[in-house]
């Protein structure tokens, strides 16, 4: 994760999020999502408050038909 939570809008990212909440909810054993940043993993402390604060409000403002893919191809099946 950036400083700025940037994957929060893409749409690959976007889905690789959904799928690994769809594994943690299906499977005990799976580890699921750890938000990594350049200082550390968000869920084990090891970032700021900042980063925290940043990817809350990317999420609180996340609009999935907005989210941008590289390839329009790559949009479709993902939105689809």
């Amino acid at each position: 994760m950036d400083r700025r939570a940037l994957p929060l809008t893409r749409s690959w990212c976007l889905f690789e999020v959904f799928q690994t909440c769809r594994m943690t909810a299906l499977r005990t054993d799976f580890t699921g999502l750890l938000l990594c940043t350049p200082t550390g993993v968000l869920q084990r402390g090891g970032t700021g408050v900042d980063a925290a604060v940043t990817v809350a409000q990317r999420l609180s403002t996340l609009d999935l038909e907005l989210a941008d893919a590289t390839s329009l191809e790559d949009k479709r099946m993902i939105d689809d």
